[in-house]
């Protein structure tokens, strides 16, 4: 298993306790919508954005290092139209007891 399955899990299951897990304490996410920092933050636009649009992500590709992530994601919603999908890249900043010190999150 790798940072990229469990996050998956999480967010798919909408597990807001498992995703926060795997998040050190003043973790930063960064996404086109804004940085968020600290588990508050970040449990704000999950809930608010991804959980709130009901996206179903799979992992298409993962690229491993010692201390980053690299996972290639398609996501989609049924609140969307049928067939549109979202293409992510997301880079895991890993801290030495592996979970997440930063995530950068790249979509179209």
């Amino acid at each position: 298993m790798s940072i990229s399955d469990d996050y998956v899990r999480a967010v798919n299951a909408a597990d807001e306790p498992a995703l926060l897990a795997l998040f050190a304490p003043g973790a930063e996410l960064r996404n086109p919508r804004g940085v968020f920092t600290g588990h508050d933050e970040i449990a704000g636009f999950y809930r608010d954005v991804v959980f709130a649009g009901r996206a179903r992500t799979e992992i298409t590709r993962v690229i491993p290092g010692p201390a980053v992530e690299v996972a290639q994601l398609e996501a989609t919603s049924p609140l969307g139209k049928p067939g549109n999908r979202t293409y992510a890249i997301d880079v895991f900043g890993l801290g030495p007891d592996g979970r997440i010190t930063t995530l950068e999150i790249y979509y179209r």
